[in-house]
């Protein structure tokens, strides 16, 4: 009987063998185990002085049964200990899979720290931009060679009420969809159907500036892909370029406008301004990529604290094309070089001893104290 107990209890040990071997292939098989991680997507380059960051940075964990997954940016540290951002060159960053000794590398490069942009003795400026752009650098040619500036190449990639989401998708499709608008001599010459890139290959720039269309422009929402558009700027820069990127802070509409957007903003010049102030703080100067802000639009709010009243648009939203467009010209070119535009001799036709003061005071103002109104002293 014991003999009988003893051999039922071995035929049912077998089989369970049996079975673990059929369904586990095997009951002694190895664990699935992380053998390797990879890096990609992260930010590669860097100007001088931005800060540190991972940008889309992906981490793939992969397994010892050739599986793969995309790791939670909780279950890695990024060590970025060895970079500096005041000091020009490559820099190896590393990644860890926590709680393994698992890790990636992956090398950004610190841009070489920009000298002045007249080392080379020319002014040299593209804009990303629309009508608003075209408003700014009009009569900024005229503007910088009064102040001095010797060769003085001003350019504009135009589409009239342009968003930075169509930028951004001109920049990926690579589409030839720009007027792109040059001066070099005092004369503005047009090429249509020019493609973006080939726009910031073509030379050194000392600055390119981006804006948002005007009707987005307080619209906090609308900035998301302002990130994408200065990668793919960079992406097309010529090799050790010094261009420095600033942010060009538009005005808020003229109070009686008929603009189709400006129910956005209560139908109100003020609520506008204010907005378009807010998401320059908080969309804008939380970006390290920008070196500075253009606060055309307090410089033209502050002109209308003048004497000129609520009077500076040609239409309810462009700007005048004498004075409008000359305060314009003075904040963009004046906060650039960091030239003062007091004694400068050249106005526009239209522009007399009064106005010019008012554009002046104005221009100077907004630079010095760009996010708030300078109430005019004249009256």
């Amino acid at each position: 009987m014991k003999k009988n107990i003893k051999f039922g209890f071995s035929v049912i040990a077998a089989a369970v063998l049996l079975t673990c071997a059929a369904f586990f292939g095997g009951c002694g098989k190895e664990t699935v185990t992380a053998v390797s991680i990879t890096a990609s997507g992260a930010k590669a380059t860097f100007a001088y002085g931005a800060e540190f960051s991972v940008g889309n940075l992906k981490v793939n964990v992969n397994m010892s049964d050739g599986s793969s997954y995309l790791a939670d940016e909780n279950a890695y540290e990024v060590d970025s200990s060895a970079f500096d951002s005041k000091v020009s060159g490559r820099y190896t960053i590393r990644v860890t899979l926590k709680e393994t000794d698992l890790f990636a590398e992956y090398t950004v490069t610190v841009r070489d720290d920009p000298s002045r942009w007249d080392a080379d003795g020319e002014l040299k400026i593209l804009c990303i931009g629309n009508s608003f752009s075209d408003d700014m650098t009009v009569h900024a040619y005229n503007v910088a060679k009064s102040l001095g500036i010797e060769k003085v190449y001003i350019a504009n990639l135009y589409i009239g009420g342009c968003t930075v989401d169509r930028h951004a998708d001109n920049a990926k499709n690579n589409a030839a969809a720009y007027e792109f608008r040059q001066n070099d001599s005092g004369t503005w010459h047009t090429t249509k159907n020019y493609r973006m890139g080939d726009a910031i290959a073509l030379t050194n720039w000392d600055f390119i500036t981006l804006q948002q269309a005007s009707g987005s422009s307080g619209m906090e929402g609308t900035y998301a892909r302002v990130g994408e558009l200065i990668d793919y700027v960079y992406s097309k820069l010529p090799p050790m370029s010094y261009t420095k990127f600033y942010w060009h802070m538009t005005w808020a509409y003229q109070q009686d406008t008929n603009h189709a957007e400006f129910y956005k903003y209560d139908n109100k010049q003020s609520v506008m301004y204010d907005k378009i102030v807010q998401c320059t703080k908080t969309r804008i100067l939380t970006n390290a990529s920008f070196t500075g802000v253009i606060p055309s639009g307090t410089a033209v709010q502050n002109a209308r604290t003048s004497y000129l009243g609520d009077t500076l648009t040609r239409d309810g939203y462009h700007l005048t094309i004498d004075t409008g467009r000359y305060i314009a010209a003075l904040t963009f070119i004046s906060t650039l070089t960091q030239i003062p535009v007091d004694d400068i001799e050249f106005a526009p036709d239209g522009v007399d001893a009064r106005k010019k003061a008012v554009a002046l005071e104005s221009a100077a103002n907004a630079i010095k104290t760009p996010y708030s109104v300078t109430m005019s002293v004249n009256k």
